[in-house]
């Protein structure tokens, strides 16, 4: 069995080095596609993280009148607590809202030392079990008694929030879409690269079926032809991903806002050993493609 592989090997690099040129063209081709395939696995994980981190602070902030009764309060929470989309309610006390804010701003701030009264309402804190329903839990409480009066009563992000959330499916499904074209486009030119390869040993190929030879012994010099050009391609890729990001992003993004963004992508290791695993199985499917039409003999 070694015997064997050993002659496929052997065959499938005397190949490349017989047909320079289109072993050339196929892994610079695929150093194109992973290349780009990296940029956009790397920063669609980095949006998508970034999504699901807004998605899971959506909160509903519910402000409460100074003169609400127990019995309003009571029944603002018990219909919270009986909303599906709701994860937990906590209550807020004035108290509490003024020390949250003091915490934020600091202890030492003369601001609160100048307050004749607490400004601050009481609100009830709701998380959500589903971000996306957050516009009609605020609305279910919205105009409550207890509650207090117009948009500003209850509050969840406005705006901002439903936006995010409204794009973040969109971004996703655009990046997905990209890998998608870009994996496609790959297959498709290994394999008009490598036909070139199997079209000038057609020949051969003709005669190895005809003396006997099965589809598999045929087709695995070339699906190694294929599998070490796309392997080739993919770690030249993963060399110039790793000289791009540490020539040109590295210090910009040290040196920048996100420096403190808690929000991380793919690690690169990670997105290394995909992009290799990538290129040899795009290499071999571009060859096993190709294969089919010159095994019928």
């Amino acid at each position: 069995m070694s015997l064997r592989f050993r002659f496929f090997v052997i065959e499938a690099l005397r190949s490349l080095r017989n047909n320079f040129a289109t072993t050339l063209a196929a892994t610079v081709t695929v150093l194109i596609v992973m290349f780009w395939l990296g940029v956009f696995v790397a920063l669609g994980s980095y949006m998508y993280n970034k999504v699901e981190q807004v998605r899971g602070d959506v909160k509903v902030d519910v402000y409460l009148v100074d003169t609400a009764s127990r019995k309003q309060l009571g029944v603002v929470q018990q219909r919270l607590q009986r909303n599906p989309d709701v994860k937990s309610v906590a209550y807020v006390s004035k108290a509490d809202a003024l020390e949250q804010m003091r915490v934020e701003l600091g202890r030492d701030n003369e601001l609160f030392e100048q307050l004749p009264v607490n400004p601050l309402p009481a609100k009830f804190l709701v998380e959500l079990s589903d971000p996306d329903q957050a516009k009609s839990v605020a609305a279910s409480v919205r105009g409550m008694p207890g509650v207090e009066k117009g948009e500003d009563g209850v509050k969840y992000g406005g705006k901002t929030a439903d936006r995010i959330l409204k794009n973040g499916a969109v971004i996703e499904a655009v990046v997905g879409g990209l890998i998608l074209l870009l994996a496609i486009a790959a297959v498709l030119l290994i394999a008009n690269t490598i036909r070139l390869s199997i079209f000038a040993r057609r020949r051969e190929v003709e005669v190895m079926k005809l003396v006997g030879a099965t589809n598999w012994f045929v087709r695995l010099p070339f699906m190694l032809e294929g599998m070490i050009c796309g392997l080739v391609g993919a770690i030249l890729s993963v060399g110039l991903l790793w000289i791009s990001y540490d020539l040109l992003l590295r210090e910009r993004l040290q040196s920048s806002q996100f420096s403190g963004d808690d929000v991380q992508g793919i690690s690169f290791v990670t997105l290394a050993l995909l992009l290799l695993l990538a290129g040899t199985a795009l290499g071999a499917l571009g060859s096993g493609i190709t294969m089919r039409r010159f095994l019928r003999v």
